[in-house]
Formats: structure tokens, C-alpha cells, sequence
């Protein structure tokens, strides 16, 4: 059933490969649940998000009318974004941000970025950064990791 649900949500055959006890389940669910409760009031804010959004705790949205995401967006807990720059934070669709990333367009007010631009199916690690030491945009289909943030793996 969750398999099924997550299929029509994403668009595709999604599989769900492991087994998990009730307990998991039940844990997944209520925090899944709560992130989409959180980013159905971001959405409220929020205008240019598409499909759902699931928001982590303690996430940060500075210029908010420079981001944008295609459908089902992921920020996991204590996300840092500043999409202040020339074009903003562009993100495609199904993108997964983990828990304590940071993406800044702009370092010093004395020079604005020209902004990041993330494509379609792509997963961003933990703790990684993307900004304005290297400011760039990545293509879709990707894993990115690092500090500062680099294609890890093509998907």
C-alpha cells in the first residue's frame, strides 16, 4: 500500500526493497506526516513550491520569492537557505536536501551570486554546502555530497 502511494506521489515504479517492523513503519509514517503538515503552512508562504513539500524542524527560507521547486521538494531538519542573488534557487522536481545543509547564493553584500540551479531527481547529503565560495548549478539525476558540494554519484 505505502509502496503504491509513494509510486503515484513521485510518478514512477518506486520499490521498496527492505522489510521494516511495525514500529518503523509507524515511526516513518508520523514523520513523514509531520513534514508534509509543516510544508503544506510553508506552501501557504511559499507560492512558487509545486506538488508536496515535506519541511524538517528548525529549516530557514531567506528570500523566499527567489526559490522555487518543482513537485515533491524534501528538506530534512535544520536546512539553511538564502536565495538572495540574480536568479535565486532554482530546484527541480523530486529533489531530497538532507538534514544541515546549507545553500547560499550570496557570501558578502558587496557582491551578489548569481544563484544555484538544481536538477530533477537529484539528492543533496548531510551537512553539505553549496555557496558563495563556489557558487554552481548541477544537473539532474545526480547525488551531491560534500563541502563544497560535488556530483558524487550519477542516479
Amino acid at each position: 500500500m505505502i509502496q503504491k502511494l509513494i509510486s503515484k506521489i513521485k510518478g514512477g515504479n518506486y520499490q521498496i526493497t527492505s522489510s521494516y517492523t511495525k514500529v518503523e513503519w509507524f515511526v516513518i509514517i508520523n514523520e513523514r506526516a509531520w513534514q508534509i503538515l509543516r510544508g503544506i503552512w510553508s506552501k501557504l508562504f511559499l507560492t512558487r513550491l509545486k506538488g508536496l513539500f515535506f519541511k524538517g524542524k528548525n529549516v530557514s527560507i531567506k528570500h523566499r520569492r527567489l526559490f522555487s521547486s518543482g513537485k515533491n521538494l524534501i528538506l530534512g531538519n535544520g536546512v539553511t537557505i538564502n536565495a538572495l542573488s540574480e536568479n535565486g534557487i532554482r530546484l527541480g522536481e523530486n529533489v531530497t536536501i538532507a538534514q544541515n545543509c546549507t545553500l547560499i547564493c550570496t557570501g558578502i553584500i558587496a557582491d551578489k551570486g548569481t544563484g544555484i540551479r538544481i536538477g530533477n531527481n537529484t539528492g543533496i547529503n548531510a551537512y553539505c554546502y553549496l555557496g558563495s565560495v563556489v557558487t554552481k548549478s548541477f544537473e539532474g539525476n545526480v547525488l551531491l555530497g560534500g563541502i563544497p558540494a560535488k556530483v558524487l554519484k550519477k542516479i
